[in-house]
């Protein structure tokens, strides 16, 4: 509950003060709907191996069923012939009920291979769930960056502007003065449209990045904060930083699996075809309502 409500403070704040690259990276992680359905289909296909994994105790059926006939019938087959001592017991009601257990005794190896092709699927998943994460941060940063940059090129530009305004005038007073020439004044001119039309496309690229960031977070920004970077140079081995990478890959881990995954589908496709041995037993016992004979077969 104090973690929510810090959140909610946080989200408040941020939207008066503005938004850190941290919190819109966090925001975009939430508000993205492909996350939310990958980790709903990887709790899915665990329940599911583990659904694999218990099958191998059986299953335990509990059996009823009730009859009504038009006429009368025997609730037994007759053992031997009827007499008026020993009458046969007719009923047109019967109820039926017991138990019946089935356990897989020896399947190939197919229990525990569906089970694995499940895991493996569920780890696929969350490679790919990781994998859409930093996706989703890289496209963050960079949109958050680059709004900064033109922040930056925006801030030297109008200040370029403004020194350009105060050499005009200057330039004005020179000419007044017989100083300068005409055409002096057209170059400082020509400078001020060109710093204009900069200017004009550094906000148009400004309002549309942060449009694409209030869609990846789902909320409306009015400011971004800077971004403190520190900057330590490592010298550090290209070909270790290659294999690091790609171990690390989690989309290569995912094609990994999914390889894993073909390799025991073959094997259980080919585990169809050989030995099985199943056992299945079932006790019920019928209840005639009319002679309250109740007979067990198992």
């Amino acid at each position: 509950m104090k973690k929510a409500l810090m959140f909610i403070i946080a989200l408040c704040f941020s939207s008066a003060y503005g938004i850190t690259l941290e919190e819109a990276q966090e925001l975009a992680l939430k508000n993205y709907p492909k996350l939310k359905s990958l980790e709903y289909r990887v709790k899915s296909l665990k329940e599911k191996a583990k659904s694999i994994s218990l099958s191998r105790f059986g299953e335990l059926d509990v059996l009823l069923t009730f009859y009504k006939y038009d006429d009368t019938y025997t609730l037994t087959p007759l053992s031997n012939l009827p007499s008026p001592l020993n009458p046969p017991p007719f009923d047109s009601e019967k109820l039926s009920y017991g138990i019946g257990y089935s356990v897989p005794l020896y399947q190939g190896g197919t229990i525990r291979r569906k089970e694995r092709i499940l895991k493996l699927q569920a780890e696929i998943l969350e490679d790919l769930a990781s994998s859409t994460k930093w996706q989703i941060k890289y496209k963050v940063s960079v949109l958050y960056l680059n709004y900064l940059s033109l922040s930056s090129q925006e801030k030297a530009l109008l200040s370029y502007k403004e020194s350009l305004l105060k050499l005009k005038e200057s330039v004005k007073i020179g000419i007044e003065r017989g100083k300068l020439a005409k055409v002096d004044i057209l170059k400082v001119e020509y400078s001020i449209s060109d710093i204009n039309a900069k200017l004009t496309e550094i906000r148009a690229k400004k309002k549309a990045i942060l449009e694409s960031l209030k869609i990846l977070v789902g909320r409306d920004i009015k400011k971004l904060e800077p971004v403190k970077i520190k900057y330590e140079p490592l010298k550090l081995d290209t070909e270790y930083l290659y294999k690091l990478a790609m171990l690390s890959n989690h989309t290569i881990k995912a094609k990994d699996k999914e390889v894993k995954v073909s390799l025991n589908e073959v094997k259980n496709e080919k585990s169809k075809y050989g030995l099985k041995v199943k056992l299945d037993a079932v006790y019920t016992r019928n209840y005639g309502f009319e002679s309250r004979e109740n007979e067990g077969y198992g």
